[in-house]
């Protein structure tokens, strides 16, 4: 006999279980002509599967108290069988048929009792998801009752915002590599997926050194884009994908050898952004590492008479590590 090893393990924790003996209970009707054999094994079948799960099979004609689903199932027609759930707990109705051709007739009843099995833990496995249909008004304060922290922690509303501290840097082919920090602000956009985000920091690029001396820069400005939440696991686990726009004012400092001269300039950095983040959501606390790459649209250089010594330019690469809170 074939048990469904996973039966409905989710809903066990979502049923009434306020009291000790208070029924679990799945209502088998069988309808049309069927032979002795086929409805006496399909019922035996069933009852062991859902009775190996901690719930009762009763007939639906009994009209028992604490049923959460009713399994019908209509007599074998054309070498095929039709299987319908009434789902109590969700308040759906689900549907599958079950082709027997070509199936010995004497193992008709472990094949439809495990396809109702199968049918019956499909309808409630939407329970786990995250955005699960509420239940019914006459089961919802009983799912309430028995959600799991886990479960309560999936089903609550995204974050409205998130307020972060990022630290990290950029490193251009350019020459320049930027370290530093930002504040970064992120509003949802309605119930969509999509937030608005706003950043605003400032970076420091180390020394580098030139025939003629050392050249260093300082840089402060801020970033607009939106990010999308790609995915989402148990409200705990997400990937977000970032696309923005960086503006800054880059100021360059020269330290000239003995027998050069040095002079500091300064210049408007404009660059897009492009970043995959995974995320880690610890109740209000949210933790995010920050990868990408980017490109300047204005860039700026560091130059002496004859060349650029450094610079914002080309290709950019960044990372960095995010922190702060989303409510």
């Amino acid at each position: 006999m074939i048990r469904g090893v996973a039966l409905l393990l989710t809903v066990l924790t979502l049923v009434p279980s306020a009291r000790a003996d208070e029924p679990k209970r799945v209502a088998l009707a069988l309808h049309g002509e069927w032979d002795d054999p086929t409805r006496v094994g399909v019922r035996a079948d069933l009852a062991a599967n859902v009775r190996h799960e901690g719930f009762e099979l009763v007939h639906m004609a009994d009209g028992a108290a604490g049923i959460l689903a009713t399994v019908h199932v209509d007599a074998p027609a054309a070498d095929r069988v039709t299987i319908r759930i009434v789902d109590d707990v969700t308040g759906k109705e689900v549907k599958r048929e079950v082709a027997l051709s070509g199936v010995p007739r004497d193992t008709w009843p472990v094949v439809i009792a495990t396809s109702a099995d199968e049918l019956l833990r499909a309808s409630w496995a939407e329970l786990t998801l995250d955005h699960a249909p509420e239940a019914p008004a006459v089961v919802a304060a009983t799912l309430e009752r028995h959600l799991t922290p886990e479960r309560v922690t999936e089903r609550a509303p995204p974050a409205r915002w998130r307020l972060l501290a990022r630290g990290g840097g950029e490193g251009y082919t350019g020459g320049d590599i930027h370290l530093g920090g930002d504040l970064v602000f992120q509003l949802r956009l309605g119930e969509s997926r999509l937030s608005l985000e706003l950043a605003a920091g400032g970076r420091r690029a180390p020394s580098r050194r030139s025939e003629r001396g050392d050249v260093w820069s300082v840089s402060a400005g801020g970033e607009a884009g939106l990010a999308i939440e790609l995915l989402r696991a148990h409200r705990t686990v997400h990937l977000d994908l970032a696309l923005g726009l960086r503006t800054a004012w880059v100021g360059y400092r020269a330290e000239a050898n003995e027998g050069s001269s040095a002079t500091d300039g300064s210049g408007l950095l404009v660059s897009t952004k492009l970043s995959l983040r995974w995320g880690l959501s610890l109740g209000p606390l949210l933790l995010m590492v920050d990868l990408g790459i980017g490109a300047p649209i204005a860039g700026v250089e560091a130059r002496d008479d004859s060349s650029a010594i450094t610079g914002a330019t080309g290709l950019g690469f960044h990372g960095g590590l995010m922190v702060g809170w989303e409510r």
